[in-house]
């Protein structure tokens, strides 16, 4: 098998009407064929209420050789901890990184690893950005959005946690009568190349002589534990590296906090 891509071309007129529409075949790039296997550590000593965990830890460490067409190593270090300083509130505290290393880690029929994902950076999704947000640079379009792609990433997060019922005393139990948990955040994280890729060395991290730093966000969430069959988040984020107009963004997902 091979990968199939098609590039659509839309020019448009002065009143931002498509004139026409064409579409190119591009070269395809060769299907690859891969074999993997995991040697992980796991530890789950968390207690979890109806939307997130409330109480102790959890870590998983792992190491994943992909062999065949593409070889590298994945690499996974995930650490959480939840803290009740004073009932019914919760401190949650997240250290992770995951990172392809070796020689085909950067390869270009792989997925670039993107912190904007869900639970993760807040207020980077790739439906957050705005034409206003990218300003041009070298043969970047979109420094704000790229400085989000890597083949290695490290992410923070702190939060302070609550049901809200709860905390206001509305109905009995933990949560009152409806599982809806608040939550004050703070999200930091970074994603970097190890060779720069197309970007130049400029994709790089800061602590290996590269230009990429850490991207930061603050903001709340709301979620809801609909029926015991999903978790809805609601955030509001403010992202602080979201290109020249960062501002307030709402997201909206189906995650359980971390």
């Amino acid at each position: 098998s091979r990968y199939h891509r098609d590039v659509k071309t839309m020019p448009r007129d002065g009143f931002a009407t498509a004139a026409s529409v064409g579409t190119v075949d591009p070269p395809r790039a060769p299907g690859i064929t891969v074999g993997r296997v995991s040697l992980r550590v796991v530890s789950d000593q968390s207690i979890c209420g109806a939307t997130s965990p409330i109480l102790g830890q959890r870590f998983r460490f792992e190491a994943s050789p992909v062999l065949g067409s593409i070889d590298y190593l994945g690499v996974l270090g995930d650490y959480r901890r939840y803290v009740v300083p004073a009932r019914p509130f919760t401190i949650a505290a997240r250290l992770l990184h995951y990172g392809r290393y070796f020689s085909g880690g950067e390869d270009p029929r792989l997925q670039a690893l993107f912190i904007g994902s869900p639970g993760m950076g807040r207020g980077y999704s790739d439906g957050s950005f705005q034409a206003s947000d990218c300003v041009p640079s070298g043969n970047d379009p979109c420094p704000a959005f790229s400085q989000l792609l890597g083949s290695r990433i490290a992410m923070a997060n702190l939060e302070l946690r609550f049901p809200l019922l709860g905390a206001l005393g509305v109905g009995s139990g933990y949560y009152g009568f409806l599982p809806i948990e608040m939550a004050l955040f703070a999200d930091a994280g970074m994603a970097w190349w190890s060779k720069g890729t197309t970007l130049g060395p400029s994709a790089g991290a800061f602590f290996l002589g590269g230009d990429r730093k850490p991207v930061y966000s603050v903001g709340v969430a709301a979620r809801i534990n609909v029926l015991g069959f999903m978790v809805v988040e609601v955030d509001l984020a403010h992202p602080f590296n979201h290109g020249p107009n960062s501002r307030w963004i709402w997201q909206f997902g189906f995650v359980p906090g971390y």
